[in-house]
């Protein structure tokens, strides 16, 4: 199933979601957080982002990160390397209105699916550092 959106219901989507385009002049594309937070929808459950749900939105999206890294990526002044982190909660309510056809989760199912990545995650740290141990030795 492919994943569809849309744009039109969020209050400035023109200059909100749309930037000029860096390769090709007189375009426009769209602006890294909103296409994070289209993609988002999928991750967190929710087909929508509501005066009502934006909050509970963007605590999916920290809790997330906390287990996973953030979905978009900068760089930041005398780093060597680019940072990852998730859309703040400011730029969340700014997209109230995107809507999607993503399947939602209740709070039940988002917190099983949570744990289930906590716990997939410290088996890839685990298998990494017996890796790294067996080099070492």
């Amino acid at each position: 199933m492919s994943l569809n959106w849309n744009l039109t219901q969020i209050e400035n989507s023109d200059t909100l979601c749309w930037i000029p385009s860096t390769e090709e002049k007189g375009k426009v594309q769209m602006h890294g957080v909103t296409e994070v937070l289209i993609w988002s929808t999928m991750l967190v459950g929710f087909s929508k982002i509501t005066e009502k749900n934006y909050k509970d939105f963007h605590r999916r999206l920290k809790e997330w990160e906390v287990v996973q890294g953030g979905m978009l990526m900068f760089w930041e002044k005398d780093k060597e390397t680019p940072s990852n982190r998730m859309p703040t909660l400011q730029e969340v309510q700014a997209h109230i209105g995107l809507t999607t056809n993503a399947s939602t989760k209740t709070n039940r199912q988002w917190t099983a699916n949570l744990g289930t990545q906590v716990k997939e995650e410290a088996s890839r740290q685990i298998r990494l550092e017996a890796k790294k141990e067996m080099v070492e030795v």
